[in-house]
């Protein structure tokens, strides 16, 4: 939990407050760290939803990234950036953040740069190649639809080539809930055995997370969390979709709704 992302007053991710210049940066980590968060987030780059904004330049200077991946680091833990490509994701990995959240927009000197930083890609596919995703919500605004379109495109073109690079990646849903499924089937789209896809959903998302000593794989001491499914995800990955049963800290959660295959 990142708890309020930091975001610029001219920028994506900016909701009720902003945070701009080096010492409003340090004040809202620190906020949200006290109140428990667990590492801190920051919006990098422009969105493919907000109309104004450049999904690849930085709403940040590097002296305001740096601030923020300070502030994580102080306390032991990471800062993940939202960041889809182009010198606003460079300034995130140039600066120290763990992990880039989206990336859909990266090049491949992107992608080097993260290799070489060791820096995870967090693919988040459903928000906006899904039908309920940024398209259902803003399909009528012409300027956001054709950022949809735009990311649509270079992530067909390049993510076969990114996910074979040797870039660490995981997978998350951004605010598509219950969509995992959806992601994982996207990355074996994308060329990614069905093994790597679920590992993506599984323990590499731990490790990128930092919670891999509790989460992410089936081991004693770990906390029992975990599904099971209808069917060989390994030889059809729809069968996430059709979940049978729910774990959480080892009790069964009843009520599981059965053949979503979304």
């Amino acid at each position: 939990m990142a708890g309020r992302g930091l975001a610029a007053n001219n920028g994506h991710g900016r909701a009720l407050t902003s945070y701009d210049g080096v010492d409003e940066v340090r004040r809202g980590a620190r906020e949200n760290l006290r109140r428990g968060a667990n590492h801190v987030k920051i919006f990098v780059t422009g969105g493919v939803s907000s109309p104004g904004t450049t999904p690849t330049s930085s709403a940040y200077t590097r002296e305001e990234i740096r601030a923020a991946v300070e502030e994580a680091d102080r306390v032991g833990t990471y800062a993940a950036a939202h960041a889809h490509g182009g010198p606003g994701l460079r300034l995130a990995v140039q600066e120290g953040v763990g992990t880039i959240e989206h990336g859909a927009l990266a090049a491949d000197e992107d992608i080097a740069l993260m290799i070489e930083r060791r820096v995870w890609l967090i693919c988040t596919f459903s928000i906006f190649m899904h039908p309920t995703g940024i398209e259902q919500g803003d399909g009528q605004r012409a300027a956001i639809m054709e950022k949809v379109r735009w990311s649509r495109r270079v992530v067909d073109e390049n993510f076969p080539r990114h996910l074979a690079s040797g870039v660490r990646f995981a997978c998350g849903t951004d605010s598509m809930h219950g969509l995992m499924p959806f992601e994982l089937q996207t990355l074996v789209r994308l060329g990614v055995s069905p093994h790597d896809a679920l590992l993506a959903g599984t323990r590499w998302g731990a490790e990128a997370c930092r919670i891999d000593r509790e989460l992410g794989t089936i081991e004693p001491g770990k906390r029992a969390d975990l599904i099971a499914v209808d069917g060989d995800p390994l030889q059809d990955m729809a069968a996430l979709g059709r979940v049978s049963l729910v774990m959480k800290d080892g009790v069964v959660y009843h009520g599981v709704s059965r053949g979503d295959e979304r």
